[in-house]
């Protein structure tokens, strides 16, 4: 018998191979009919799987149907733009202001939405794809089931070009509902006539709005679900790791309390003492003693990395220090390490 967690894997795989079969994401093909001088070799596949925390602090299990983009040879066009952090706290400083509701929705598999034109991406299914009835009955006849080769009609998880084919998609939907995207920022989309706010980050979408205006919103929500599989999350409570709190008397305030948790966890820091100061003013960074040992700079890079998201985010008060100590992200060394340590 399968453990609990286990079954919940494969419920998490079947899900998403369901997903994938309902989208029309690809479709059999057959070797011997495409012509002798096809030259494109079949792209690899690989399940990934992550565990993600809900608001209410329960686990919940995801996995992923993933092609080795770096094994694509030929691409268009990749940039997709984000919505910004500077962005996402105005939204929040307007809702608290004039006391809006903010609503969170969450695109399922959105980079499976896009069609891709292009005949020349064939993949081979891996290992452990789950049989599930009708998939390959188009396959031809006397063909090794054990390796099947599909070609890709939409964009799927790890494409190059996949970003793009989704905001491309998405943008071209949300302006067909009479939004507009801001100049300062393209995933900030804004309508006028009823003064409703969408900040888009990839498949995450906060939506902000008067209350005067929760029946135009609940239509939007109504076309979203129409055209896309939509996870409607409810009041924001929290969005890229950054927790979102509401009070009773309409203030918010916004914490990193869990992500920060994980950060001290990764880098074995949670039984740490506390520091007074972020950096130590008796310690001057650019003064290197030669037989000081270097450290490890991937370490250094992630922790440093870590930290400038936080900073960004929620913490400005350590802004400093990130600035002082990213300077020695090519060589760090070990006084470097420190003092990233002592800021975690």
């Amino acid at each position: 018998m399968l453990s609990p967690l286990k079954k919940q894997w494969q419920a998490a795989i079947m899900e998403e191979s369901n997903s994938i079969i309902r989208n029309e994401t690809f479709s059999p093909v057959n070797l011997q009919e495409l012509p002798n001088d096809f030259g494109a070799r079949p792209i690899r596949l690989k399940w990934v799987f992550k565990t993600k925390r809900n608001p209410d602090g329960s686990t919940r299990y995801k996995a992923r149907l993933g092609i080795k983009g770096y094994e694509q040879m030929d691409y268009g066009e990749t940039y997709a733009p984000v919505g910004k952090l500077t962005t996402f706290r105005l939204l929040i400083s307007i809702a608290a202001q004039n006391n809006w509701n903010i609503d969170h929705l969450d695109v399922v598999t959105a980079f499976l939405n896009p069609d891709i034109n292009d005949d020349a991406l064939l993949m081979e299914l891996p290992e452990g794809w789950p049989h599930i009835e009708g998939l390959m009955d188009d396959c031809p006849e006397g063909e090794d089931s054990r390796v099947r080769v599909v070609q890709l009609r939409k964009a799927l998880y790890g494409l190059k070009q996949a970003p793009h084919l989704w905001y491309r998609h998405i943008n071209a939907f949300l302006l067909s509902q009479d939004f507009i995207q801001s100049e300062a920022d393209p995933n900030l989309y804004i309508r006028n006539r009823s003064g409703i706010l969408l900040l888009l980050y990839v498949d995450d979408m906060l939506l902000t709005y008067p209350p005067q205006a929760t029946k135009e919103a609940e239509e939007i929500k109504t076309a979203l679900a129409a055209t896309y599989k939509i996870m409607n999350l409810g009041t924001a409570r929290q969005l890229l790791g950054i927790e979102i709190y509401r009070s009773e008397n309409g203030t918010i305030s916004l914490g990193q309390g869990r992500f920060i948790d994980s950060v001290l966890k990764c880098f074995h820091m949670e039984k740490a003492y506390n520091a007074t100061t972020p950096l130590d003013d008796k310690v001057k960074l650019d003064l290197v003693n030669e037989t000081e040992g270097e450290a490890d700079p991937r370490e250094y890079q992630a922790i440093v990395g870590s930290l400038m998201y936080i900073a960004l985010a929620t913490r400005p008060d350590i802004s400093f220090a990130v600035a002082a100590l990213s300077s020695y992200n090519s060589r760090p060394f070990t006084s470097h390490l420190t003092a990233a340590r002592r800021v975690l």
